[in-house]
């Protein structure tokens, strides 16, 4: 089974440390995604993996994938000592999604999206169902 983490994320003024300007044209600090393979529930040495497909993103062009380290690869998850036989692998892997709403936005527009993970794991493909953004007001600084 694939874990991915976190499991939504919301691009509005406030990226958790530090306030962004979201107005149209331009680009959120980006937000990284985890993905693990939960471990073999066997208490002898035994490795479960998934294969993931291409990432996508579905329900708006405001939202782009920056890294992504995941698409075509594989990522395992060990139980027990055995892994010398498999060879080095990874066990998780990365993306990095952008919100970056177009210079014609319009200010005080929610938008969301949802991300698409295709796998060979069951109930593929796999969703993060909820990306979220406001595209804020042009910020003005008064002197």
């Amino acid at each position: 089974q694939l874990n991915i983490s976190p499991g939504s994320a919301s691009y509005d003024n406030w990226n958790g440390s530090a306030y962004f300007d979201a107005s149209p044209g331009n680009t959120s600090p980006s937000q990284t995604f985890t993905l693990t393979v939960q471990p073999p529930s066997s208490t002898s040495e035994s490795y479960d993996y998934v294969s993931i497909g291409h990432i996508s993103i579905s329900g708006s062009s405001d939202f782009q994938i920056t890294s992504d380290k995941c698409s075509g690869n594989t990522i395992y998850s060990f139980v027990g000592t055995g892994t010398t036989t498999l060879g080095p692998k990874s066990v998780s892997c990365t993306f990095s999604v952008v919100f970056s709403p177009p210079a014609s936005a319009t200010p005080g527009q929610n938008v969301s999206a949802n991300v698409s993970i295709p796998d060979n794991a069951i109930g593929s493909p796999q969703q993060i169902p909820t990306l979220s953004g406001y595209v804020s007001p042009d910020l003005f600084v008064v002197n």
